[in-house]
């Protein structure tokens, strides 16, 4: 059980397909991240556009995997990967439309700064897109690295975020 969250920094993004949180202090045991997300792509619907990508130090590599169970309506399913370029979380909702909806997701990044082990990733999330659908996911992932996780880029493979888009950053004390 923690002891001790600390919050590190905030990320609003807004015009921009990325955004990194920088130079993570490796002073915390695990790392927290919730956020909101939406992108302004408005080509349409699917699952291309509901996703953002992680990625860890600059690691653009085919090193990582992810699991993710969704629902959406009535539908279950699940998705997975293995030795993509980045992990995967299923929590943005589009601008297509008139969507009002909104992606909201929580990350924990237990054992991000030890460099004996390859990390790990767990998440959820949930969108909305207007009044015709919306998903829930879950997921865990990995990144095969033994590297302290000192950088984490957000990416969208389609448009950028907009206005209200947050990311925020916590360290977690476990002692």
């Amino acid at each position: 059980m923690a002891s001790a969250v600390t919050k590190l920094a905030t990320l609003t993004p807004s015009g921009t397909s990325t955004t990194t949180f920088s130079g993570i202090s490796g002073s915390y045991d695990d790392l927290k991240i919730i956020g909101s997300v939406k992108g302004d792509w408005t080509s349409g619907w699917g699952s291309a556009v509901t996703a953002f990508y992680i990625q860890f130090n600059g690691d653009t590599a085919t090193n990582y995997l992810h699991l993710t169970n969704d629902q959406t309506g009535t539908t279950v399913g699940a998705v997975g990967q293995n030795s993509w370029s980045s992990y995967y979380l299923y929590a943005v909702a589009s601008s297509f439309g008139s969507n009002t909806g909104w992606g909201h997701f929580e990350m924990y990044l237990p054992g991000y700064k030890v460099t004996t082990a390859e990390k790990r990733i767990q998440g959820i999330a949930g969108y909305t897109q207007g009044t015709n659908e919306s998903q829930s996911n879950n997921g865990h992932g990995s990144w095969f690295s033994t590297a302290a996780i000192t950088d984490i880029l957000f990416g969208l493979n389609y448009g950028d975020y907009v206005a209200g888009s947050t990311f925020t950053l916590y360290g977690i004390t476990n002692s």
